[in-house]
Formats: structure tokens, sequence, C-alpha cells
């Protein structure tokens, strides 16, 4: 399923871009208490948003490369709008892992901790990027223990509750 999708948003973004659009892919494990998160960005709109958003000079080479150095920038914008929230108690929070980019995309890497005990709710916050675009679509896909499921949010649709 995740490979559909990516290669659909692919090659949309060859055929007619510009469409805004991102994937996250959630991945939480209650028995082990981790979770971990994946963000892909077109790589021109992440970068439209660094220059315009963040008020950086040029926090990007020539071959428009996010640079180590912006990854704390980054994720503060990334956690200023994006969140997870457990059992409406617990705001989950991550650190990051990993970074990988090409031409056409940037992948973000975090990992986290789940609360121990069982999860009854997620409440799930995702305005990426819609203070730049507001066409912005971001695509969610949550797996809790094996099980998937999709979500889109958008300019009108920033919040989800998912009752388990």
């Amino acid at each position: 399923m995740h490979l559909i999708i990516i290669i659909l948003l692919s090659s949309l973004h060859i055929l007619f871009h510009p469409v805004h659009v991102s994937i996250t892919n959630i991945n939480l494990n209650s028995e082990l208490n981790t979770a971990e998160l994946s963000f892909q960005f077109f790589t021109d709109d992440f970068i439209g948003l660094i220059l315009s958003d963040m008020g950086k000079d040029e926090p990007i080479s020539q071959k428009k490369d996010v640079k180590e150095e912006n990854i704390e920038d980054v994720s503060n914008y990334i956690f200023s709008m994006f969140a997870i929230k457990i059992n409406n108690e617990t705001e989950l929070s991550f650190d990051y892992k990993d970074k990988k980019q090409n031409e056409e995309s940037i992948w973000i890497y975090y990992t986290g901790q789940l609360p121990k005990g069982r999860i009854e709710t997620i409440t799930l916050v995702n305005k990426l990027m819609l203070d730049l675009y507001p066409d912005q679509t971001n695509l969610v896909i949550l797996d809790l223990n094996g099980t998937e499921k999709g979500y889109t949010f958008n300019y009108r649709k920033k919040n989800i509750n998912v009752n388990l």
C-alpha cells in the first residue's frame, strides 16, 4: 500500500507538479512501547517552506540539500505543526534519527517512546505546510501493532481522533 501511494505521488510530481502533498508514516508498537515517524515531502516544496517560513538566508546547498545543521530548525517546525496525543493526555515527543534526500523528495525519520498502558484513543494533528500552501494535502498512514489505517489532512481537516 505504501509503495503504491509513493509511486502514484512520484508520477503526479513528474506529470504536473505543483501538487502539494506530504506523506507521514506512523508506526506505533505498544508491546515494545516504541513510536517511529517518517515524513516525506517534495524537495522543492520543503525548500520553499524553509526559505520562506523559517527566515533562513540560505540553509540549502546548491544541490537543494537540507543540511544537517538545519535539522533542529526543521524539527522545530515539524513538531509545531504535527502532534500525536495518546489517550487525550500524553503528547508524544520524538528524537531525530535520519534524513534521506534526492532531487524529488526528502524523508525525515524520528523515534520516540509510547507511554505504558493500553492505548484507547490517538489524536493526530497535522498542519504541515498548510501555512505555505493552502491546497496542501497531508496523507498519514498509521500502523498500530501491524494494523494500518490511512487518513487525509488538509486546510479544513487538521485534527483526527482515532478511537480504538
